[in-house]
C-alpha cells in the first residue's frame, strides 16, 4: 500500500512539472525573435542614381553593403531566393542577380529591356518582374527562367501592371493594377490566364506581398486613411485589416520566412524621411530598426531565412 501511494505521488510530481515545462515552453515560444537577414535600398528616394541595397539582421545589426559598386549604381528592389542563396535585384532598369556576399554579379535582362521589381518562384526556378514600354506609358508583367532565359509576358491590357510578388503555391502572382482605373491589387495564373481582382476599394492599394502560407496579403493601402497603411486580408480579398493605423506614411510590406513578422517602410513626416520597421504581424511591437542621419532613405525592404 505504502509503494502505491508513493508511486502516485511521484505521478503527481511529474505531472506537475511537465505542466510548469510546457507552460515555460509556451511562453518562450510567445516572446521568440525575429530571425534572418533583410535586404533593404539605401539612399535618395528622388535620385535614382544614388541607391544602393543594404543587408542587416532584424534588429538593425550587422549592416552591410551587398555589393562593392560606389559608381553611382541605383540599385533597388531587393528580392531573397526561397532558399537565401541568391538576390535579385534592379540596377539602372536591369534585373541583375548575385549571391549573398555581393559574388557571382549576373545581370538577366536584356540592355533595351526596362525592367524592375524582380520576385522569386517558390522553388527558385523562375523570376518574375515588371518592364516599361519605352516610353513608359505602360508596363506588364513578365516571367522568365532564373537564368535569364525563357521571357513569358503575362499581361497585355493597357495601364500599369506592376510589383508583381510570386505565390507559395507556385501557381499565381500578384500585382499591383490600374485595369479598374484605380490602383488595386490582382491575382494571375503563371501562364497569364485567370487575371483576378482582388480588391476594388476607392483609394490606392498598393506593393502586394503574398503571406509565407498563401492565405494572406499584406500591402500598402490608402483606402479613406489619409495617407498610406500597411494592411492585410486575406486571398480573396476578404477580411481587410488596418494594421499599422496611424499618422505616418507606411508602405513596401514584406513577410519573414516564417509568418510571424512585417517588415515595411515608413515615413512620419519628421527628419529623417523614410525607415525599416518591423512588428509581429496582428500589427503589435512596431520597432525602427534603420538608422538615420537625416539625409538618407531607407525603404524596399525583403526578408530571407536565416
Amino acid at each position: 500500500m505504502q509503494a502505491s501511494r508513493l508511486n502516485r505521488r511521484e505521478l503527481l510530481s511529474i505531472s506537475t512539472g511537465a505542466i510548469a515545462c510546457c507552460a515555460t515552453r509556451s511562453l518562450y515560444a510567445e516572446q521568440v525573435q525575429p530571425v534572418g537577414r533583410i535586404a533593404f535600398v539605401r539612399g535618395d528616394f528622388g535620385d535614382s542614381g544614388n541607391r544602393k541595397i543594404f543587408l542587416m539582421n532584424p534588429d538593425g545589426s550587422d549592416l552591410r553593403p551587398l555589393t562593392d559598386n560606389e559608381d553611382r549604381p541605383g540599385e533597388d528592389q531587393p528580392s531573397w531566393s526561397p532558399d537565401s542563396k541568391a538576390i535579385a535585384f534592379t540596377a539602372k532598369k536591369r534585373i541583375c542577380v548575385c549571391n549573398p556576399d555581393g559574388s557571382k554579379l549576373k545581370i538577366l535582362t536584356p540592355a533595351e529591356m526596362q525592367a524592375e521589381a524582380p520576385t522569386w518562384s517558390p522553388d527558385a526556378a523562375h523570376i518574375a518582374f515588371q518592364a516599361w514600354n519605352q516610353d513608359r506609358s505602360s508596363s506588364q508583367i513578365y516571367t522568365m527562367k532564373s537564368d535569364g532565359s525563357d521571357v513569358r509576358q503575362l499581361t497585355r491590357s493597357e495601364g500599369y501592371h506592376w510589383l508583381p510578388c510570386w505565390c507559395p503555391d507556385n501557381e499565381r502572382i500578384v500585382f499591383e493594377s490600374t485595369m479598374t482605373g484605380n490602383r488595386d491589387i490582382f491575382e494571375i495564373s503563371i501562364d497569364g490566364s485567370n487575371p483576378i481582382n482582388l480588391t476594388n476599394a476607392q483609394g490606392t492599394d498598393h506593393a502586394p506581398a503574398c503571406s509565407p502560407d498563401g492565405k494572406r496579403v499584406a500591402m500598402a493601402s490608402g483606402r479613406d486613411f489619409g495617407n498610406l497603411e500597411v494592411c492585410i486580408m486575406n486571398r480573396d480579398g476578404s477580411a481587410f485589416v488596418n494594421l499599422t493605423n496611424n499618422d505616418a506614411r507606411d508602405s513596401e510590406p514584406t513577410w519573414s520566412p516564417d509568418g510571424q513578422w512585417i517588415a515595411f517602410a515608413r515615413s512620419d513626416g519628421k527628419s529623417p524621411p523614410m525607415d525599416i520597421c518591423i512588428m509581429r504581424a496582428d500589427g503589435s511591437d512596431v520597432n525602427t530598426i534603420t538608422v538615420n542621419d537625416g539625409n538618407t532613405d531607407n525603404w524596399a525592404p525583403s526578408w530571407g531565412a536565416p
